[in-house]
């Protein structure tokens, strides 16, 4: 499944990214790769977790 990503940057941080499809997954990183590498691990975290909880994974929108 692929999902989208919403990855921002404010002056002075790191940068953001968060799963619109997935509530509450979300990551960061100090450079626009390690952002989206760390993110792929939190995806795999957050699915991982709800298929221990007998959650249903969601659809992704791409």
């Amino acid at each position: 499944m692929r999902y989208p990503a919403v990855i921002h940057k404010d002056e002075n941080s790191d940068f953001g990214v968060m799963i619109p499809d997935i509530p509450g997954c979300y990551s960061a990183g100090s450079t626009y790769d390690e952002a989206l590498n760390n993110v792929i691990e939190a995806i795999e975290c957050h699915l991982e977790g709800l298929l221990f909880d007998n959650e249903s994974i969601p659809v992704g929108s791409l």
